[in-house]
């Protein structure tokens, strides 16, 4: 990546720069965006030291910070800011709102493809993505990200909050899926993590809603997508609500769901825009 590839990068990352430079990822990703502002440019470079100080940064497949107000800028992924679908950089389709405060897709016809499969790029039993919604939603049974296919494989979180509850569905078949009740605002940072065969978890704002008590059987070999659910690489589920930050990761374990929220929620802050 950038002449020194991806354990380059690692490897830098384990001291950043003193005396206000910024870390590696930051620079690639400003490189990448020609971004000048000043307090999103700190807000990356604090996100940066975050992940590093928690160990999470090698945790991270793909991130999105949804800062810099455009598609252009947007698109990007933080850990391998490429513009090329192996470095899993976002392609948006139909209606999306780009701004300073996140990505918002339509609800209809909406979905940022990450070119990430998870068979490949992930482990069956340790796996999960993150996502920072500004939205109090209103559509039923539309999915922030994931996928899911015919052979029934689900990577996938289906949120339904006029029935304050969610359903996360992480490496199974079982599609009914692990509820949790009582989520009555969709707005914060969710986590859905799988790091045992036996069952996943889900967390909002740091604090895990429960165990699911469903096993694992697989992951989907399509891609991920954001603002809905790929099925076959096809849009279902459409959501509405803007995203101010989407990872895809390994499992996290209670502590790192916890320290993966207090970064976030520092790094929206900065951009005062959190929730």
């Amino acid at each position: 990546m950038f002449g020194f590839g991806y354990t380059g990068i690692i490897a830098s990352m384990k001291k950043l720069p003193s005396g206000g430079g910024n870390g590696a990822l930051t620079t690639a990703w400003i490189t990448a965006t020609s971004e000048t502002d000043a307090t999103i440019i700190s807000a990356l470079n604090t996100l940066e030291t975050d992940l590093t100080t928690y160990g999470l940064t090698a945790k991270i497949k793909a991130l999105y910070p949804m800062v810099g107000g455009t598609a252009a800028k947007h698109k990007f992924n933080f850990m391998d800011a490429r513009d090329l679908d192996a470095a899993f950089r976002l392609t948006f389709n139909g209606g999306w709102t780009h701004a300073s405060t996140g990505a918002l897709p339509n609800g209809t016809n909406a979905y940022a493809d990450t070119f990430l499969s998870p068979s490949t790029s992930l482990a069956q039993n340790n796996c999960g993505f993150s996502y920072y919604s500004r939205t109090n939603r209103s559509l039923d049974y539309g999915v922030p990200c994931g996928v899911y296919n015919a052979a029934a494989y689900q990577f996938c979180t289906f949120a339904r909050h006029s029935g304050n509850n969610m359903i996360n569905r992480i490496s199974t078949t079982v599609y009914s899926g692990d509820t949790y009740s009582g989520v009555t605002d969709s707005r914060g940072f969710f986590t859905a993590s799988r790091n045992t065969a036996a069952y996943s978890k889900l967390f909002r704002n740091g604090t895990s809603l429960g165990n699911g008590a469903v096993a694992s059987t697989g992951l989907p070999s399509e891609k991920i997508f954001i603002g809905g659910v790929s099925y076959q690489n096809n849009l279902q589920f459409p959501d509405n609500e803007e995203f101010a930050f989407n990872a895809i990761h390994d499992g996290l374990t209670d502590g790192e769901a916890a320290n993966f929220y207090t970064a976030v929620q520092n790094f929206n802050t900065t951009l005062s825009r959190q929730v």
